[in-house]
This record gives C-alpha cells, structure tokens and sequence, in this order.
C-alpha cells in the first residue's frame, strides 16, 4: 500500500507545495515593504561569496541575542552574553554588513520581472527566509551598538529631563538609519559613521525644538522639582512636559520597584489618571493613616528619586512645598 501511495504521490512528475500561510503572508507583505537599495559589490555573483557567507551564517546562528534597554545605564557592566556579541560583531564587521546587502540583493533578484504578478509559492518562502535573516542581522547590530546612542546622548550639553526620552528615541531611529546605509567598502569603522549621524541627529531634533520653543516660555527646574516634591500635575501640563509626564509614569509603573500601595498612593498624589488628592483622601482610600500615607511616599519619591539620579544625573530633594496642603 505504502508502495501505490508513494507511486500515486510521484504521478505527474512534481511535489505538492504547501499552500503559503497565513503567517507567511503577514511576513511576506512586510518584506515587500522592505526597501531594496543595497550597496552593490562584484563579489555577490560569485558562487565562492555564496558558500563563504553560509559559513558566516552557520558562526552567526549560534551567537545569543544581545540585550537593548532604553534604562540601560550608560557606564553599566554588560552581561558576558552582551559581551560576546560585541566582540562578535566588532571582529565580523564587514561580514555582517556585506551580508545585509548580500540580502537585499538576493530578495530584490527574486523580485525581478514581478510587476504585480503572483509570486510563486517556493519563491515567496524563499523570499521570507531572506528577509528574515536581513531582520535578525539587523536587530543583533542594533542591539549591540545600542550603547553609542546612550554615550552620544550623555555628550550634550544642556540636555533637560523632558528631552532625554526623545532624543534618545532620534538617536535609535538614526542607528538604525546607519546601519542601512553604511557602506563597508569604504574603509572605516561603522562607530565612527553612526555616531556621527546619532549626533547630527539629535542636534536636528534640539534645533527644531528651540525654533518652538521661542513662541512660549518654557517650564524651568523649578516646576520640574515641584512636580516630584509635591505632585501638582496641572501646574505644569504644557507642551514643554509632556513628554516628562509620560516618562513619569513609565518610571513610576516599572522602573522604580515601587509596591502595589506606593504606585496607588503616588498616583493619588500626583493625579495620575484621576483628581489629585490630599493625605487624608488617600489615607481612606488605601487604609492607613495620614501619617502611614506620608511614609509611604517618602519611600515611593526616595525610589523615583533614586532612578532620576541614577539614570539622568537628576539630583531631587524629596520635600513638601511650603504651604500646599496634605
């Protein structure tokens, strides 16, 4: 029976093709999406240049993912996993980025002659497995030069608390922006090339800022220390802190290592979400004292405070202001 079945399948002389899924389809119409300009180079014809990236591939498929975090503190030890990677990529520098192109080039050879037409099946999972490997590459390069864009931020002078998240978030998208355009074959590193763009980028972002930033006065120090000594959220709502107020609570849900009562009672203080309220409020509202709701934001601003140091350099005295009232 085995036989029949194996001569029945054979019949007509071709292999039955999985249909494409509907994953594969999802991943299919991002790699169309993905821009196919690539660096051209004569050693993509040759079949040697072929089989030595397999080999590259077969090293680079057993290197661990490093980690990126935009909390990642700049000066911080890097895990020996985070290590590896860099030493990886630094030693593989122009492999990795010949092999960005290399797959560019082999998804943009596979689009040749399309024009709209129906791809066929064996093609588009070929398709696929390029743009994923170009998306890996990508990501681990990412990953592993993340800490240029920390350094880069750190080296502006006159930064404020509120810019920080933004431009930290230009100098990623510049990164990656690098990574795309760098052209290995010219001779020299790719940290000197990214940073560059990182800080042109960064320096675009600050000078268009400062152009909005002449039609109204910008919140000082002053209110920023305020907003964490004392919680009074609409004092300062403008569009200059906008983006600090979202931080804010970024750092308050997940980076400060705050309990479940500090986050409710920081809250409530700050008016996060709902009306600011005083100690005796928030006394009832959690079930404790005024005095138990002052420890605990003590404690909780102590912790937030700890973060705005560590991370940014912010030094914060945790104090009520004279004459609002709890």
């Amino acid at each position: 029976m085995a036989k029949k079945s194996d001569a029945s399948s054979r019949r007509g002389g071709k292999r039955k093709v999985k249909k494409i899924t509907a994953r594969e389809a999802k991943m299919f119409k991002s790699a169309r999406k993905e821009p196919l300009e690539y660096m051209i180079s004569e050693k993509f014809d040759d079949p040697g240049f072929h089989e030595e990236f397999l080999r590259f591939l077969g090293i680079f498929e057993h290197q661990p993912m490093p980690g990126a975090s935009l909390f990642s503190e700049i000066s911080q030890e890097q895990s020996p996993k985070d290590v590896e990677a860099r030493v990886f990529a630094i030693a593989n520098e122009i492999e990795f980025f010949l092999g960005l192109n290399y797959c560019r080039y082999r998804m943009a050879k596979l689009m040749e002659g399309v024009n709209g037409q129906q791809i066929p099946t064996e093609k588009t999972r070929e398709i696929i497995n390029w743009f994923n490997l170009l998306r890996r590459m990508r990501e681990f390069l990412f990953n592993v030069h993340q800490q240029l864009v920390k350094k880069m931020v750190s080296k502006v002078r006159g930064m404020k608390l509120p810019e920080i998240p933004v431009a930290v978030s230009n100098g990623n998208q510049a990164l990656l922006s690098a990574i795309d355009k760098f052209d290995v074959t010219r001779g020299f590193k790719f940290s000197t090339y990214a940073c560059r763009a990182i800080l042109h980028r960064i320096g675009s972002y600050r000078a268009k800022e400062q152009r909005q930033l002449a039609r109204y006065r910008p919140a000082g120090d002053d209110d920023v220390l305020d907003f964490i000594a004392a919680g009074s959220v609409d004092a300062i709502r403008d569009q200059r802190l906008e983006s600090l107020l979202e931080h804010m609570r970024e750092i308050i849900d997940t980076h400060a290592g705050l309990s479940a009562q500090q986050k409710m009672a920081v809250k409530l203080r700050f008016g996060f979400g709902c009306q600011e309220r005083d100690l005796a409020a928030i006394a009832k509202k959690i079930g404790c004292t005024k005095e138990g709701v002052r420890y605990i934001l003590s404690i909780a601003f102590s912790s937030i405070a700890e973060v705005l140091k560590r991370y940014y350099g912010l030094t914060v005295k945790v104090e009520n202001k004279k004459g609002h009232k709890t």
